[in-house]
């Protein structure tokens, strides 16, 4: 299915996800608060494109996309997160994580992100 899984504790944050991928065209089709439920809706939802953050309760962001690798999701992989640590980052990156950015979150930087074609990587640290 297309469309955009958000993942993160902050009700406040994933609205403004939401708004954003919303205005660049892109449906969301699911929002989870936590790492289990995010991987249940993800095999259910087979979203194209994963906003999320790595700080996440019941399982982190990094064994999230781990978990999503080995049951053969590719979701366009978007973090969003204030860890800085550059073995975050790389971890991410490994993870297959397209785009690193930065909270607060810079909307211009996200928008480009989304909107940049599938096979495009996107290296973005960005505070």
């Amino acid at each position: 299915m297309a469309g955009v899984l958000i993942v993160d504790q902050s009700p406040g944050l994933a609205r403004d996800v939401a708004a954003v991928c919303q205005s660049v065209g892109l449906s969301v089709v699911g929002a989870a608060r936590d790492g289990l439920d995010a991987v249940d809706q993800a095999m259910r939802l087979r979203p194209s494109h994963l906003v999320l953050d790595l700080l996440l309760p019941r399982l982190s962001g990094t064994q999230l996309l781990a978990t999503l690798r080995r049951q053969g999701l590719s979701p366009l992989i978007v973090v969003v997160t204030a860890i800085t640590a550059r073995e975050s980052i790389l971890a991410a990156r490994q993870a297959g994580a397209h785009a690193y950015l930065l909270k607060p979150l810079a909307t211009a930087r996200l928008i480009e992100v989304l909107s940049s074609r599938r096979g495009d990587v996107v290296a973005a640290i960005t505070g």
